[in-house]
């Protein structure tokens, strides 16, 4: 599973650099693991050159097709085995015109690797009722925080499958923040620009790491199996150097530097909430056939090559507080003596990311630059929205097939 850490890593980090190109200076939230999940399904039914193109983009590890599925498959039973001190959920299915023959290989092997049920529904005569259906799917499996993730006129009598990722956590820190220890302080989202934040405060032992560039800080949850890692550069204008210079083994070499030492830690409570259309970032990464109705070979899954990927969304939503981390995605697709412990001020942009120590899975990965909601400076709770996500990745017919919007 080793090697499907490195790819979730290289894969988040070369899908981050994209993102953040397009981010001019904003919050960037996204799931490695649910992008990764969704297009392991649909290379499931890719071959040749689209499978190709799929495998490099998402830098999958280099195994033979079985192998690789059995690897996701041991992945994500592993985080379902792993997840008791944390509330974690990963849940995949198919949706398919009930007139659509899908090959049986298909069918079975989503099932055997991923657990993804067919589900059929009639695109064709009663779209409406289909995408009242999957709502409905993606509500149950969201504790009803995602409840129209196909907005009205996103479905249509052309499409024929819909392939839906979602990633579901709520995390309790191993060492919870007080209430009473939070106060609005500012934080320094440029040397010029400043917001109003809750500031969480705590003196314990974290595993942290100092470098001349940055902190490197983890904030385990749980049972510590699962763990928030920070990047916070040094100065507060950092983060772009700190961004240019870190690499997959970069990160992981980090994370075995760490010594846990009582710091007395201020940590932001913050929001992050990002809806993407991934089909141009993909293609960037060299994905450009599942994305053409001309060149896409997807006959993997009818047996023809008939079909195309037309949406690629992705949406992520984190809120950080005192007791821990809740966090929703989904995808269509060194040390000296001191008399007082050593302060870590996380007062300004930071890199973020939550990985499953066990398995390897990058569940999410971030950056957060600013906060998303004004606070008033005074001794009153912020309460965010509920968590919120919206996934798909819509394949489909014929080309003229408009692409399913985000939600938001």
């Amino acid at each position: 599973m080793a090697t499907l850490f490195d790819s979730s890593m290289k894969f988040g980090l070369s899908l981050y650099q994209s993102l953040k190109a397009e981010s001019e200076g904003k919050n960037v939230c996204f799931s490695p693991l649910s992008i990764h999940v969704a297009l392991a399904m649909t290379h499931l039914g890719a071959k040749g050159k689209t499978a190709a193109e799929i495998e490099s983009a998402m830098c999958f590890p280099s195994l033979k097709p079985e192998e690789l599925h059995t690897a996701f498959k041991t992945l994500l039973d592993a985080l379902e085995a792993g997840k008791n001190s944390c509330d974690l959920h990963v849940a995949n299915r198919h949706f398919i015109e009930k007139k659509f023959a899908l090959l049986d290989t298909f069918r079975q092997s989503s099932q055997d690797y991923y657990a993804a049920e067919a589900k059929a529904v009639d695109f064709v005569a009663a779209t409406e009722a289909a995408r009242l259906e999957i709502n409905k799917w993606v509500a149950d499996n969201t504790a009803d925080n995602i409840t129209e993730l196909m907005k009205a006129g996103s479905l249509d009598s052309l499409t024929r499958l819909v392939l839906v990722n979602a990633v579901f956590f709520a995390g309790s820190w191993a060492t919870p923040f007080t209430p009473r220890g939070s106060r609005p302080v500012v934080f320094h989202i440029s040397k010029e620009k400043k917001a109003n934040i809750m500031m969480m405060s705590k003196t314990a032992h974290f595993p942290h790491y100092f470098d001349s560039k940055f902190t490197f800080l983890e904030l385990p949850y749980g049972n510590s199996e699962l763990s928030m890692f920070v990047v916070l550069p040094q100065e507060m204008d950092g983060l772009d150097e700190v961004e240019n210079e870190i690499t997959a083994e970069k990160l992981r070499e980090l994370e075995t530097k760490t010594t846990e030492i009582e710091v007395m830690l201020q940590f932001p409570q913050f929001q992050v909430r990002e809806s993407l259309n991934l089909v141009n970032s993909l293609k960037k990464l060299g994905m450009s056939d599942l994305f053409s109705d001309a060149e896409c070979d997807l006959s993997g899954i009818s047996g023809k090559r008939n079909l195309f990927v037309s949406a690629a969304v992705h949406e992520a939503y984190m809120r950080v507080d005192e007791q821990g981390t809740v966090a929703t995605a989904a995808t269509g697709i060194g040390i000296s003596l001191m008399c007082m412990p050593p302060q870590i001020v996380v007062d300004h942009p930071f890199l973020f990311y939550i990985r499953d120590r066990k398995s390897g899975a990058v569940l999410f990965f971030g950056r957060f630059t600013k906060p998303m909601h004004t606070l008033c400076v005074c001794p009153c709770p912020t309460v965010g929205p509920p968590p919120g996500v919206r996934p798909p990745m819509g394949v489909r017919g014929p080309p003229g097939v408009a692409a399913p919007p985000p939600r938001r």
